[in-house]
């Protein structure tokens, strides 16, 4: 499932699964603080832009 179709059955804040994305976020976090421990300076660019 893309991005946009994803999007469209969200109607409201209230139908987003907070959690879910606060765990999402958390472990991307993780993956851009380990790269950046490492030097990796290209995955961590890479990483930000990830959508």
């Amino acid at each position: 499932m893309t991005t946009v179709q994803q999007m469209d059955k969200w109607k409201t804040w209230q139908d987003i699964n907070w959690k879910k994305v606060e765990r999402q976020v958390f472990k991307l976090q993780k993956r851009i603080f380990r790269a950046s421990s490492c030097g990796d300076v290209k995955k961590v660019h890479r990483l930000q832009n990830y959508c």
